[in-house]
C-alpha cells in the first residue's frame, strides 16, 4: 500500500503536534522542579539535588578525575635523552640492570634516570622468528622511528639490522681514538645482495657490564649503534662505560 501525500501530512502533522505537547510537559516539567525547589529549606535542596542528580555528578567528577591522571602524566613524563635496546640479553640478576641504569644516567651527567632508557624487554628465538613475530616488530619500529640510540644484541640482531644497511659503519663514523681502542674486538657483516662488509660491531662478551649483571649467555654478544642515531657522542661515551664499569 502506497502512503499518499495527504497521509504523509497528516502524520507530519500529528507529529508536530506531538513534539510540542513534549515540549510544553518538559517546560512545565522544569517550572514545577523550580517551583519545587524554591519551597524547600536550603538543606532540603541540596538532598534534593543530590538524590536526582549523583549519578551525572559522580560521573563528570570521574571523568575530570581521568582526564587530571592523563594530563598530569603528560606534563610530568620523563623523555629518555639516550636509549639502548637489547635482544636476548639475560641476567642471573636482574635488579642489576636497574642499577647499571641508574650509574650510566650518573655517568652521562643526565640530571634524571629516566634520561637513560634500558629496554631489556626483547627476546627473540632466531631458529623459530614466528613466536617472536611481536618483538622483531617493536624493536624495527623502534629503529625506523631514530629511538634506538645503541642496541646489545646477539648475531642474529646484527644479521637483521646489519645486513640491510641499518647499522653505523663505526670504523667512518667513531672517533680515531675510539676505534683503535675496540679494533680487536670489531666485527664486520657484509651486507646483501653485495660483497661489501661494513665494521658495525663490537664483542662486549668480556666487557665488565657482561660480568657485572652475570649473564648465563653462551653466545657473544655485540655492541652496535643504529646508522640513523642521533646520538653518535654519548654512544661513544656509553660503549666505554660498558668495558670500564664498576659498581
Amino acid at each position: 500500500m502506497k502512503l499518499q501525500v495527504r497521509d504523509f501530512k497528516s502524520v507530519t502533522k500529528i507529529l508536530i503536534i506531538y513534539i510540542k505537547e513534549k515540549i510544553i510537559i518538559m517546560n512545565d516539567q522544569k517550572i514545577s522542579e523550580i517551583e519545587k525547589l524554591k519551597r524547600l529549606s536550603f538543606k532540603e535542596k541540596l538532598e534534593y539535588l543530590w538524590e536526582y542528580y549523583k549519578l551525572p555528578a559522580l560521573g563528570i567528577i570521574l571523568l575530570a578525575a581521568v582526564i587530571g591522571s592523563i594530563t598530569f602524566s603528560m606534563i610530568t613524563r620523563v623523555s629518555p635523552l639516550f636509549t639502548c635496546y637489547t635482544v636476548n640479553l639475560h641476567s642471573n640478576i636482574p635488579e642489576n640492570f636497574s642499577t647499571f641504569q641508574k650509574d650510566v644516567a650518573e655517568q652521562l651527567n643526565f640530571e634524571d634516570t629516566k634520561h637513560f632508557l634500558l629496554d631489556t624487554t626483547a627476546i627473540i628465538d632466531w631458529e623459530n622468528s614466528g613466536m617472536s613475530f611481536e618483538h622483531i616488530i617493536k624493536l624495527s619500529t623502534h629503529f625506523a622511528a631514530a629511538e634506538i640510540d645503541t642496541v646489545i644484541g646477539d648475531t642474529g640482531t646484527l644479521e637483521l639490522f646489519g645486513q640491510s644497511g641499518g647499522l653505523t659503519n663505526l670504523q667512518t663514523q667513531l672517533s680515531s681514538d675510539t676505534y683503535k681502542k675496540y679494533e680487536d674486538k670489531i666485527i664486520s657483516i657484509k651486507l646483501l645482495d653485495s660483497e661489501e662488509e661494513i665494521p658495525c660491531a663490537v664483542d662486549i662478551s668480556d666487557s665488565a657490564f657482561m660480568n657485572f649483571i652475570n649473564s648465563p649467555s653462551d653466545e657473544p654478544l655485540y655492541f652496535a649503534i643504529p646508522a640513523n642515531s642521533q646520538n653518535m657522542e654519548l654512544a661513544e661515551q656509553f660503549l666505554d662505560i660498558i668495558f670500564s664499569y664498576s659498581s
